[in-house]
């Protein structure tokens, strides 16, 4: 719409360059894909495990099916269980974890495939849940912190066992209230005390605690309790999960710097933001996630529609990083697009 002149971008236009912008990511991907249904797999199961849901969501089912496949007959150790790598001379090579794990049964649950989202699966992923209601990042030697917690809860309500997901939420919760320090999330909890994780080792700041006065943190912790806590209590009513969702998390998604918006780790804020929209009806939730949807997505996509791969620091001073490939990073904006147009539409 044009008013004297100038350009009015209304809300309507708005989502639908979200949902525009999803697609031009998916086809990307699905491009990426080779015959067999993979899609890089010398790179391990990180450019397919976002995928599957990705793909499914943006209407891309026959590709979506196809990696699943693939998938399954090729990584799958046990039911919900699936490789990180796939070389044959790597010691690791049927290592899992639970946080890819979840977000592949999330893409079999959205093409309804319970050859793989069975209950066996789901009842495997239950093994990582520990007694004080978080979820592990791997059986052995993992931590419990907000991300695995937050994936766990949410993951169990696409099941519907809400009693689960209430577990994960209630520690969330709890984790609210520990909060020591304005401006800053301590997301590592230590289940033997019963507290947050507050003895941080030295240069592991950044893996351990979001400073929101530091522009490239792991933003994504704010962002994805916020998605636990918003949809517990659409599923429930119980208004304890939206106040902390709003109270704690919000707040440190919505008081970083002006420069993390450029930084890919924001994404989540702007998913949470936009669930807690559509829970709470208010315009600051909406203008959260409004704006990292246009800053953090649309305004850093590339011309053939996917989203340049990173490193991601994993100590404070920059010497330790993971690579998250293109594929990985286009695959989770595609899908994190997409909830937040269904949330602002």
């Amino acid at each position: 719409m044009w008013t004297g002149g100038f350009a009015v971008v209304t809300a309507d236009s708005r989502v639908r360059r979200y949902v525009e912008a999803a697609i031009r990511g998916a086809e990307w991907l699905a491009n990426r894909q080779l015959k067999d249904g993979s899609i890089r797999p010398e790179l391990g199961l990180g450019p397919m495990y976002k995928a599957v849901a990705a793909l499914a969501y943006a209407g891309k089912v026959v590709e979506a099916n196809r990696l699943l496949n693939w998938l399954r007959d090729k990584a799958l150790i046990r039911p919900g269980e699936f490789k990180l790598t796939f070389n044959p001379e790597s010691s690791d090579g049927a290592g899992t974890a639970f946080y890819p794990n979840a977000w592949i049964m999330l893409g079999s649950l959205k093409l309804m495939r319970f050859d793989v989202a069975s209950v066996e699966a789901m009842d495997g992923l239950s093994r990582y849940q520990v007694g004080c209601g978080g979820f592990m990042s791997t059986l052995e030697g993992g931590r419990v912190d907000i991300l695995n917690t937050a994936m766990g809860g949410w993951i169990s309500l696409y099941y519907g066992r809400i009693a689960q997901a209430e577990r994960a939420g209630q520690l969330l919760r709890r984790m609210a209230e520990l909060q020591p320090e304005p401006g800053k999330l301590y997301y590592v909890y230590d289940c033997w005390s019963d507290d947050l994780l507050r003895a941080i080792p030295e240069n592991r700041w950044m893996t351990h605690v979001v400073d929101t006065s530091k522009p490239e943190q792991h933003f994504y912790h704010s962002g994805i309790a916020m998605v636990l806590l918003s949809d517990l209590y659409k599923a429930t009513g119980k208004t304890g999960y939206l106040e902390a969702a709003e109270e704690v998390y919000f707040k440190i998604s919505s008081s970083s710097k002006a420069e993390s918006f450029r930084w890919p780790s924001k994404c989540k804020d702007g998913w949470g933001a936009a669930l807690l929209y559509q829970a709470t009806g208010r315009s600051e939730h909406r203008l959260l996630a409004e704006k990292v949807a246009d800053k953090t997505f649309l305004e850093t996509q590339g011309r053939d529609g996917g989203w340049k791969g990173f490193h991601a620091p994993l100590t404070d001073d920059y010497s330790e990083k993971v690579e998250v490939s293109a594929e990985e990073l286009t695959a989770e904006f595609v899908f994190e697009l997409l909830e937040i147009a269904k949330c602002l539409a």
